[in-house]
């Protein structure tokens, strides 16, 4: 069994949370992100920017995952390995930078 989890929200730059993730699961994927000209209808593809995903263990001392950093551009790209590792993850973080061309987003988190 699996467990999905979403962020998402107003385009900004900063830092968007996933608390109380189920430590039942001991791998991780940022599945998809998905940018918005609009809140939540029209799918666009931002021209700049920077999308960073990483977990913790303790929602304190986030650790970087493989892939964990990418260009917002590159984020339908399908040759773009997505960020994944595995080990006890608590909350996830996904942190937008630049991000230009889009102002709302949603991302989804797959655990298993």
């Amino acid at each position: 069994m699996a467990q999905r989890y979403f962020i998402g929200g107003a385009v900004a730059d900063g830092d968007f949370y996933i608390n109380d993730m189920s430590a039942d699961f001991t791998d991780a994927e940022l599945s998809y992100i998905v940018f918005y000209s609009d809140e939540f209808e029209t799918v666009v593809t931002p021209s700049s920017g920077t999308v960073t995903y990483t977990q913790s263990a303790d929602g304190i001392n986030y650790r970087e995952m493989p892939e964990g950093v990418f260009s917002a551009a590159s984020a339908y790209d399908s040759s773009r390995v997505p960020p994944n590792g595995s080990g006890l993850a608590a909350s996830g973080k996904l942190t937008l930078s630049s991000v230009v061309g889009a102002t709302h987003f949603v991302a989804c988190v797959w655990r298993s």
